[in-house]
């Protein structure tokens, strides 16, 4: 499994004159729905797919909940889930697209 990437260039908006520097920007490969992790999920237990399907709802109903009573619920943000690659830049060229092992 590898986290797909293109490079990406970007300018100082500070300092317009400074040379541009290259980014790496992760590319999605679409999306997946609830249902298909579901789906997954009931695939690799003895769950059944309705029964995940009740329980990641139920998740999904407490996630804001909790967030809005002040903790931080560490990986949850489910509605949000995306790949961020760190913003180091590069003042060289590199190859235009590539992959990131995970």
């Amino acid at each position: 499994m590898a986290i797909q990437y293109v490079v990406v260039t970007k300018g100082n908006p500070a300092n317009p004159t400074a040379p541009k520097k290259f980014y790496a920007q992760a590319r999605s490969s679409g999306e997946v729905a609830l249902r298909q992790i579901a789906k997954e999920i009931s695939d690799m237990s003895t769950v059944s797919t309705i029964d995940t399907m009740a329980v990641l709802e139920a998740l999904l109903q407490l996630i804001p909940k909790h967030l809005a009573d002040g903790p931080d619920a560490s990986g949850c943000a489910w509605e949000n889930l995306a790949v961020l690659v760190s913003p180091l830049a590069a003042t060289a060229r590199k190859p235009k697209t590539g992959s990131l092992p995970v």
